[in-house]
């Protein structure tokens, strides 16, 4: 539990993925949080994330800053900007989380965090299609070339319609998935570098 309070975790994007996350990882004990994300939330949020009547209008960052201070009495850092290239603090554990739902997006901050990685003890990625997530996991130098080779051209990148991303319960799964990733490192155990899963079936197509 110690390590789980000292580490500090960064999310990036406050939407479905990240929205649940953050909440539930504030729940698990975590108390060191920044998100960022520069949306804020619309009526059509609600069915898919983690925000009610009451956020409307709010920046997602700062709903989900409130809620988890309402509810376990932990201050998350809400950063209401488009991420650009953070610079981690130094002398302390940082673990990054990336919940964005674009290519562009995942390469810039890859490129930013393989900067500084002598900052940064994991970095999670995860993208949704549908029925289906992958989930990356970046632990040490040796995995960046898997993780690099998955980084495809934005032009050839799957897209999805808006309404199949959003099934709320293929979220689920993957903010539960990547908490596990996360429990493995504070607990010592076997971080997954891959995952893809058929949520609709509960398959699990691939892992590594």
């Amino acid at each position: 539990m110690k390590k789980l309070q000292e580490t500090h975790f960064h999310i990036i994007g406050s939407g479905a993925v990240g929205s649940f996350t953050t909440v539930t990882l504030a729940k698990m004990g975590a108390e060191n949080i920044t998100i960022y994300d520069f949306d804020k939330v619309e009526n059509h949020n609600r069915s898919n994330q983690y925000f009610g009547i009451n956020d409307l209008g709010m920046y997602k960052v700062d709903a989900v800053a409130r809620k988890i201070l309402v509810e376990e009495e932990i201050i998350v850092t809400p950063i209401s900007k488009k991420y650009i290239r953070q610079t981690f603090p130094k002398d302390v554990v940082n673990v990054i989380i990336s919940a964005v739902d674009s290519m562009p997006a995942r390469i810039s901050i890859w490129k930013g965090i393989k900067k500084q990685w002598n900052k940064v003890e994991l970095y999670i990625d995860s993208r949704m299609a549908g029925k289906f997530y992958e989930l990356y996991s970046v632990r040490y130098p040796s995995d960046f070339k898997f993780y690099e080779d998955s980084l495809v051209d934005p032009k050839d990148a799957l897209q999805e319609k808006c309404t199949e991303r959003a099934i709320l319960y293929t979220i689920l799964p993957i903010a539960g998935r990547i908490l596990r990733n996360v429990a493995n490192y504070i607990n010592g155990e076997r971080v997954e570098q891959y995952i893809t899963e058929n949520i609709q079936n509960l398959e699990i197509l691939n892992k590594k």
